[in-house]
């Protein structure tokens, strides 16, 4: 089985967490994830390529530019075409919950797959 690691060097490394960059940084990544990731250089292994990134900022993680959070992306039902059935809705505090929840849903979805920013275009009930 072919291995799939690399060594990337030399790049600035945007922590999210502590929401710090960090300079000169090396990281050992294994199978599409980072397994280390160090201040120092880590040195040379067996034949794993080590690509210089030149000073580069890295972060972690998959950035989604386009989403809805209040939809799961499949397609809305079709009662919910009709504009008074919709605005009745709107004002309903229960509608506005359920709403808000399937956001937080749907956005513990999106982490969970690795994305860790999202850009939202609106969300179709909330533009009240």
């Amino acid at each position: 089985m072919k291995s799939t690691q690399c060594i990337f060097t030399n790049f600035h490394y945007i922590d999210p967490v502590n929401e710090q960059i960090h300079e000169g940084i090396s990281m050992l990544v294994d199978e599409g994830r980072i397994s280390r990731i160090q201040q120092k250089p880590i040195p040379p292994i067996d034949s794993i390529p080590v690509i210089d990134l030149e000073g580069q900022f890295v972060c972690p993680g998959f950035i989604n530019n386009h989403v809805h959070l209040s939809a799961s992306g499949t397609p809305l039902p079709k009662f919910l075409d009709r504009p008074k059935l919709l605005a009745w809705l709107r004002r309903r505090f229960w509608f506005r919950r359920f709403i808000q929840k399937s956001m937080e849903n749907n956005a513990y979805a999106e982490l969970k797959k690795g994305i860790t920013a999202v850009r939202s275009l609106g969300e179709a009930f909330f533009n009240i």
